[in-house]
C-alpha cells in the first residue's frame, strides 16, 4: 500500500472514530455540545439567565451533570453501553435545533439505553 493510501486510510479512521462513542468521556462531551445547541435554540431564555449566553459555561455544567449521571449508573451497578450511546447521540444530533416535546420525548427515550 503506498504511503498516500495508507495515510489517506488513517485520515478516515480518524474521522469516524470519535463519532463510535465507545469512550463515555466522548460521549459526555458529545452530548452536553448538543444539548447545549439545544437550550439555545430552544430556550433561549435560559440560556441567556443561566449560562450568560455563554456556550463553554453550558458545555462545562452539562459535562459536570453527564459525569454525575454516569458515577450514579455505575453506583448502582450499570455500565456505559458503547451501543446506547451512539444510538442517544445520533437521536440528540437529528433534534438538536427541533423544539418541543416530541423531540425532547424522542431524545429521552434514546438516551434511556445509554447506561444498562
Amino acid at each position: 500500500m503506498s504511503l498516500r493510501a495508507t495515510l489517506g486510510l488513517l485520515s478516515a479512521l480518524v474521522v469516524l472514530l470519535p463519532g463510535c462513542y465507545s469512550d463515555e468521556a466522548d460521549y459526555i462531551v458529545t452530548r452536553a455540545k448538543l444539548d447545549c445547541i439545544r437550550i439555545a435554540e430552544c430556550d433561549g431564555s435560559r440560556f441567556a439567565n443561566q449560562y450568560d449566553n455563554n456556550m463553554d459555561e453550558c458545555r462545562g455544567d452539562l459535562e459536570d451533570w453527564h459525569e454525575l449521571l454516569g458515577d450514579g449508573a455505575d453506583f448502582i451497578g450499570q455500565e456505559y453501553s458503547p451501543d446506547g450511546g451512539r444510538e442517544c447521540i445520533s437521536v440528540a444530533r437529528a433534534n438538536k435545533r427541533a423544539c418541543g416535546s416530541g423531540p425532547s420525548d424522542d431524545i429521552v427515550d434514546a438516551c434511556d439505553r445509554v447506561y444498562d
